[in-house]
């Protein structure tokens, strides 16, 4: 917040209407409402919480892909009462179970729901989206990391593994490389 003898504040007023999102991390709360003002993407105090952390990084995930989001924006989840939507963002993964799908959103909600993934995977933007196999989809932007030694398995942020089908492993290698040089468009 403080920055020699001007404050971060300064700084922001005099780049003007900026294209980028702002996370302050500060000791300092007194700035918080005054922050917001300026439409920081978040405000976090010291001594940083790991999971905030993680939240505001997702937070400024989603604002950074949002132009590529037009089309997709609301996912229905179709329900024995009528559907259920939600951002496309909250969606964590989809995991096949039977003749029914289970999605898994953000927060450890879950819903299960009649439909093959196949018919989700229609919905979904193959630029966030990745389908592991028969039996998953996954969001990436909740991909934790990949591990490839004696089995690949590729783990999520929640703590999830999914094992990844021999046939699709150089595939899916391929694409998570070039998602780390180009984050919103290597996807």
């Amino acid at each position: 917040m403080q920055l020699g003898r001007e404050i971060g504040f300064e700084l922001l007023e005099g780049m003007g209407n900026s294209q980028f999102q702002v996370v302050f991390v500060t000791a300092f709360s007194e700035y918080a409402v005054r922050a917001f003002r300026f439409r920081v993407a978040d405000y976090l105090l010291k001594p940083i919480d790991r999971n905030e952390l993680k939240e505001a990084i997702h937070r400024v995930r989603a604002a950074a892909v949002q132009p590529h989001l037009e089309g997709i924006r609301t996912f229905r989840i179709p329900s024995s009462r009528g559907a259920v939507f939600v951002p496309t963002r909250e969606v964590v993964r989809l995991a096949a179970k039977g003749s029914y799908s289970e999605i898994t959103l953000t927060k450890g909600r879950t819903h299960l729901c009649s439909g093959n993934l196949s018919y989700f995977e229609e919905h979904l933007s193959e630029l966030f989206f990745l389908r592991v196999g028969r039996s998953h989809i996954i969001n990436l932007m909740y991909l934790s990391k990949m591990e490839a030694q004696l089995r690949a398995v590729i783990l999520m942020e929640d703590g999830f593994s999914i094992s990844i089908p021999r046939r699709q492993k150089r595939q899916i290698v391929e694409r998570l490389n070039r998602l780390s040089k180009d984050p919103l468009h290597g996807v």
